[in-house]
This record gives structure tokens, C-alpha cells and sequence, in this order.
């Protein structure tokens, strides 16, 4: 319980609080409290401390792969494919810790593409203190109908028919773009597969749908843009991958991007571990976890 907020306060009674090593002293608990990290510190800056404090997440799925529409070389264009759907973007719930109290992190991986011959598969789930953050749909394709996630992937054209494209779950993404027939016949060919969806919003013909930057997040930027849909025939080139630690979907034929989890708490003093780095911007610590592991309060 934290500690009195007047009145005497003794080393005892921080350490009752905090822990540590006996014998204790009062170096032990620098950065607790409101002490400083460094440097001379006084018993009288634990009046009111408290061994507990909040920490909140960011979670973004894993993006999905691009679709691909030529399984053989026998297969001449145009072959449309749609774009992979974003990771969905969450905010975790705030959670009151102690030191080491101790939660799982998993990052959601990426969503494969087999390539431009081959089919993109769905994004894999970030999850954090209950919260999940679902991966983004794959490409629809000749071969598969696009997939379903946090935003969901675009479509394609079947011969004539069009597929519909996936859906996004709402609060994480958006649905993913309609294959359209372009005007412009562009690269000779006159369908394109629609784009990804992304956090922003949804895909539309084959752009991509947009990301966003999550307020009071900003220092990580733009998290779960959809993937380019594409017209291609037998020279177009692969897509572009999707942003890795953003969730980003891919692009015709291309990979999603990894996605990511990030952990804060307020205050200038790392009081937690894990994470693959540990930043410090606009009052909070944040632990960013690239790949899975735990965060110790």
C-alpha cells in the first residue's frame, strides 16, 4: 500500500514497500518514489509513493500477404490481385503493477506471400494483458477468396465475377478494396485487384487504405496501411512488403509486415524489463517488443 503521504516515513517502511536487499539502503530505491535516478536522494521523497503503477499497450497485428494469380507458366494475363489487409491497431486496457508482476507478449508475424505465382496467407495476432490485436486478411487471388483480419484484404476478379473483399473488425481496421475494371486499361489490362485495407480506412479500387498515427503514440508513426492491389501481366514486378513493426499489408505478390507491441508507463525512470528497446519520449518509458517475449514490472 503506498506509503504515508506526511508524517515520518523510515527506510523500513520503503523497503516494506519497494523490497530490496538487506541491509538496506537508501541508494537501493533511486528513481522510486519521486526521487531522482541519480544522485543524492532524501527519505522525505517517499511520502505517498507506491510500489504499484499503470502501464499501457499499443498492439498492432501482423499484416497480411499480398495475393498472386499465376500458378503456372502456361498462365497469361492479366492476373488482378489483391493487396493484403493491414494488422488491426489496438489500445490496451491501463493495468495497475507491482514489481515483478510478469505478462506474455506476443508479436503477430507476418503474413506470407508465396510470391507472384503463389497466394498470401493472413497475419498472425498480437496479444497483450487479455487484448488481441488481430492479423491482417490475405490478397484475394484466383485461387483463394480474400481473407478476413483486423482489415481485411482486397479482392480480386474470378473470370467475370468479383470477388467480395475482406472484412476488417471494427475499433482495429477497415475492410479491403473491391476489384475494379480500370479505364485507363492500364498495362493492357482492364482489372485491378482492390487494395488492403488499413487502420485509416478502407481499400478503394487497388489503393491501399490508409494507416494512422495513434494520438499520444506519435513518436512510432504511421501503423496499418493496406496493401497495393495491382493489374499485372507476365512482366510485372512483385509489390512492395508491407512495413515491418507497423503491420502494414503487402502487395501483389509481397510479404505483410511484422507487427508489433509497445509497452509505456509514465515517469523518466525505467521501472519494467523486456522489450527489444526501451525509449523515452513526452514523459513516458516505452518498451517496444518486436518479438514475442514477457514485460517484468
Amino acid at each position: 500500500m503506498p506509503l504515508p503521504n506526511s508524517g515520518q516515513v523510515s527506510l523500513d517502511d520503503i523497503a516494506t514497500e519497494f523490497g530490496g536487499d538487506q541491509p538496506h539502503q537508501l541508494s537501493e530505491y533511486h528513481g522510486e518514489g519521486n526521487s531522482a535516478a541519480s544522485g543524492e536522494i532524501q527519505v522525505s521523497e517517499f511520502h505517498g509513493a507506491s510500489a504499484e503503477y499503470e502501464i499501457q499497450a499499443l498492439l498492432v497485428g501482423g499484416g497480411g500477404g499480398g495475393g498472386g494469380n499465376r500458378t503456372g507458366s502456361n498462365r497469361r494475363g492479366p492476373f488482378p490481385a489483391g493487396g493484403g489487409g493491414a494488422g488491426g491497431v489496438r489500445l490496451g486496457n491501463i493495468i495497475s503493477v507491482s514489481g515483478g508482476d510478469t505478462y506474455a507478449v506476443v508479436v503477430g508475424s507476418q503474413g506470407n506471400s508465396n510470391g507472384i505465382r503463389g497466394n498470401g496467407n493472413n497475419g498472425g495476432t498480437s496479444s497483450f494483458g487479455g487484448v488481441n490485436a488481430t492479423g491482417g486478411g490475405r490478397g484475394g487471388s484466383i485461387q483463394n477468396e480474400p481473407g478476413d483480419g483486423g482489415s481485411g484484404g482486397g479482392g480480386c476478379f474470378e473470370g467475370n465475377s468479383r470477388q467480395s473483399p475482406g472484412n476488417g473488425i471494427s475499433g482495429q481496421g477497415h475492410e479491403g478494396g473491391n476489384a475494379d475494371r480500370s479505364s485507363s486499361r492500364r498495362n493492357n489490362a482492364g482489372m485491378e485487384g482492390g487494395g488492403g485495407g488499413g487502420k485509416g480506412n478502407e481499400g478503394s479500387n487497388s489503393e491501399p487504405g490508409n494507416g494512422a498515427v495513434i494520438s499520444g503514440w506519435d513518436s512510432f508513426g504511421t501503423m496499418g496501411t493496406g496493401g497495393h492491389g495491382q493489374c499485372c501481366n507476365e512482366n510485372s514486378p512483385r509489390g512492395n512488403d508491407g512495413a515491418d513493426q507497423a503491420g502494414g499489408g503487402g502487395g501483389f505478390g509481397a510479404h505483410g509486415g511484422n507487427g508489433v507491441v509497445i509497452v509505456r508507463y509514465s515517469g523518466n525512470t525505467q521501472k519494467g524489463t523486456g522489450g527489444n528497446s526501451v525509449n523515452f519520449a513526452d514523459g513516458y518509458v516505452y518498451h517496444k517488443f518486436s518479438s514475442s517475449g514477457n514485460f517484468v514490472a
